[in-house]
């Protein structure tokens, strides 16, 4: 009786099975072992349906189960093959299908099984190879081209995700080891990997978190402690510099920050902060080319680390070197466009730079800032005299160099003596004061400059003093200066016309 009550429940299993039912095939197929627990066949259907269900673990135990029932029952063997393949335990499926193929050589299931694993097998040994010789990148290719045989394998999977984490793609690293994790629960070596690739990444406190499962479910994981301990003393030796750095202990900052880098020099994230921190200590100390230096490293180590470009930035900043500075604000916002905090900071810098890049017309005329428009006067017509093209009659070099100097004099008149103009250029408003000639000048003379000559006096009384109230010698050839226009008046040699 209990037979045929098995017997059905297995029926209904095997249709439930065919639909893809799995949960309902489960049921109907424990119901029957309950009612027959020594018959083989039950435990192998089971198999198969924790098979399909990525149930790995469960799969083995069955099939080995089976086995032990019925040592001559070859899809046990098989079924337990399938599933050590799928946990990455070669050995295992080799030895389980070597006792399946002693029982059934013709089996076309099993056959078909053994020169899959065949292929499994020589690309796992490529890629453990290239992991022993550091060759990261193609172990990774190695264990890709086995996880494309069998995809839902979670050993497979772990390998490769074990391979990208020492390549350093740790998106791909973290990704693996958590489909496996959300297969399995309780997959320890899939929580230590990830624990793994999330502390590269920076998040040390769910590497913390995700080491400690790791060891919840496996007491024994003795990488996984010591992983977790070599985690605390990183993290411990980083508080440590920053405790230091605020309460202004700047050399012990600075040899906490170069412990942790000495404790864990191939962690990526890790170096760029320290490298940022140790390039702030260095700021601290006003020692900017040396901040500088620190900030080239952690940029280095990860191109995409904002703070380390606004470190570097501000570096710049206090060299006066605004282009470089603008340039660094520049990368922030690219890397975050939304930050307002780098948009403001851009916009300063870019002011700073426009400040520096136009003339300092109170420097071109040598006076204070607060000068009076008598003294700005009295400054123009002395820089106009100083500059005067006739002082360098016999050096053309030194005469070309006056002109150039004279140009810059008159500019700064006509920007200081108009109290518009003055204005705009004190509070760095944009206005058509920074390069060119202001005030729509052709030549670069106050009041505008035209081939009939200059307008407004303040050359002209320059030339009077100079010459006894005759106008100014005209020159020829090639000079610029005087081709532009001549002196006041069109004066030439001999006086007026």
């Amino acid at each position: 009786m209990a037979n045929e009550e098995a017997l059905k429940h297995k029926e209904e299993g095997n249709k439930h099975y065919k639909k893809q039912e799995y949960e309902e095939a489960i049921k109907c197929y424990t119901k029957a072992i309950e009612l027959e627990p020594e018959n083989p066949v039950y435990l192998s259907n089971r198999a198969a349906v924790y098979l399909n269900q990525l149930k790995f673990k469960e799969a083995i135990r069955d099939s080995e189960a089976a086995t032990r029932l019925d040592a001559n029952f070859t899809k046990g063997y098989y079924r337990a093959g399938q599933g050590y393949i799928a946990r990455g335990m070669l050995k295992e499926a080799r030895k389980a299908f070597e006792k399946a193929k002693t029982l059934d050589a013709n089996d076309k299931n099993l056959i078909a099984a053994m020169e899959k694993l065949s292929n499994i097998e020589r690309s796992v040994n490529l890629g453990e190879k290239a992991m022993e010789k550091k060759e990261f990148k193609e172990a990774k290719t190695y264990f890709n081209r086995a996880l494309e045989v069998v995809p839902h394998s979670f050993g497979l999977k772990l390998k490769t995700a074990d391979a990208a984490l020492y390549e350093g793609d740790l998106t791909r690293a973290e990704k693996l080891a958590s489909e496996v994790i959300e297969k399995d629960s309780s997959h320890s070596e899939a929580y230590f990997i990830k624990a793994k690739a999330t502390y590269y990444k920076g998040q040390s406190t769910t590497a913390t978190r995700l080491a400690r499962q790791a060891i919840q479910y496996d007491m024994d994981y003795k990488d996984a402690k010591k992983f977790l301990k070599f985690v605390k003393e990183v993290e411990a030796t980083k508080q440590e510099g920053n405790t230091a750095f605020k309460g202004g202990n700047l050399e012990e900052a600075k040899e906490k920050y170069n412990k942790a880098i000495q404790l864990d020099p191939l962690n990526r994230h890790l170096n760029a902060v320290l490298h940022a921190n140790l390039a702030s200590v260095a700021i601290k100390e006003k020692k900017y080319a040396e901040a500088i230096r620190e900030c080239n490293k952690s940029i280095k180590f990860d191109e995409k680390y904002v703070k380390a470009y606004i470190k570097r930035a501000q570096c710049h900043i206090e060299t006066k070197d605004y282009e470089k500075a603008t340039h660094d604000l520049n990368s922030a916002q690219r890397i975050e466009p939304n930050n307002q905090n780098i948009a403001k900071q851009l916009r300063q810098t870019q002011n700073l730079l426009k400040k520096a890049e136009r003339k300092d017309y109170y420097k071109i005329l040598d006076i204070k800032k607060d000068a009076s428009a008598r003294e700005i006067k009295k400054a123009y017509r002395k820089m106009a005299a100083k500059y005067h093209p006739d002082r360098h009659m016999d050096d053309e070099e030194g005469r070309a160099e006056a002109e150039k100097k004279l140009i810059d004099v008159n500019e700064a008149y006509d920007i200081l003596s108009d109290e518009q103009k003055k204005y705009k250029y004190d509070n760095n408003i944009d206005g058509n004061m920074m390069g060119g000639f202001p005030g729509g000048m052709s030549g670069g003379f106050p009041g505008g400059f035209s081939s009939g000559g200059m307008s407004g006096g303040g050359m002209e009384d320059i030339l009077r003093m100079m010459m006894g109230g005759g106008g100014g010698p005209q020159m020829g050839g090639g000079n610029t200066f005087f081709q532009m226009g001549g002196f006041p008046q069109g004066g030439r040699r001999g006086g007026r016309r």
